[in-house]
């Protein structure tokens, strides 16, 4: 995509969560589009009308707030995921995708 942008073009993404992974990658990416003169905004919630990309310091502190707060989301996320699958495993209930065959149906098929 950023191949294809040109100087004032506008990027608009749905979810910050979608773009950042973590706020180092809030800091490159901001850096990136400043250097080719692009903008950013997020479609909804309460940072959608900003252009996230405008070197400010008021723009810095709330993108550096935001890539903070979706940093923590996502570390909060897999807590949850991980404290849910070893509650499961010690409840033991069986994890993943149900199997479509059974043993002998699977080594049936190994055989053939």
């Amino acid at each position: 995509m950023l191949d294809e942008a040109a100087v004032g073009d506008t990027i608009r993404i749905a979810d910050a969560a979608r773009l950042f992974r973590s706020t180092k990658d809030v800091m490159q990416i901001r850096e990136v589009l400043q250097r080719r003169g692009l903008h950013l905004r997020i479609a909804t919630g309460a940072w959608s009308g900003f252009d996230l990309a405008v070197d400010d310091a008021q723009t810095k502190l709330f993108v550096t707030m935001l890539a903070g707060v979706l940093e923590f989301q996502r570390d909060m996320i897999s807590e949850n995921a991980k404290e849910g699958v070893a509650a499961a495993e010690a409840a033991g209930k069986t994890l993943g995708r149900p199997a479509v065959l059974d043993e002998g149906q699977a080594s049936d098929a190994v055989d053939a």
